[in-house]
């Protein structure tokens, strides 16, 4: 393998274009891995007490707040790399994801299976109209396909 020293300019440009095409690449990924997660899991998971709707767009809500937040950071440590040096800087940001990771994780919550068991409930369409019920329990029959607490206020 050659090194740098022994590189063509022309390697150098090409090697540069790959690791910053590979870098996109991954980075292009992970915002739509969690995108996806944000519309579809991560209302009900983070937000269970909010309604769905509203858990939804908080989900979004922090999905969207990441792209304002990025040049930001990208600001900062870069500033920071310049001053202290970019592997300091790398163990440092490295350190504040790790511990932010950490402290999702082991936030308390409710066990997996209530919150299964919940999110099934909430998800989960009434199948008959004549079996649907309103949050006082009374039988509507005027009801259609409605989803858990949120029966009285998504049906007619």
């Amino acid at each position: 393998m050659a090194t740098a020293a022994t590189l063509t300019p022309e390697q150098i440009r090409r090697r540069s274009l790959q690791s910053g095409t590979i870098g996109a690449i991954v980075e292009w990924y992970e915002y739509t891995i969690y995108g996806v997660a944000a519309a579809l899991v991560f209302g009900h998971l983070f937000f269970p007490d909010l309604a769905p709707g509203i858990g939804q767009i908080v989900s979004l809500a922090t999905f969207g707040v990441g792209f304002p937040a990025r040049p930001i950071g990208a600001f900062v440590a870069g500033h920071l790399g310049d001053r202290i040096g970019r592997k300091s800087t790398l163990i440092l940001t490295l350190s504040i994801t790790t511990v932010a990771t950490a402290a999702i994780g082991t936030r308390r919550r409710e066990p997996l299976r209530a919150r299964v068991a919940a999110a099934e409930r909430t998800l989960a369409p009434v199948t008959h109209p004549a079996t649907a019920r309103s949050r006082t329990g009374t039988p509507r029959p005027e009801a259609r396909y409605c989803a858990g607490r949120d029966a009285a206020m998504m049906c007619p």
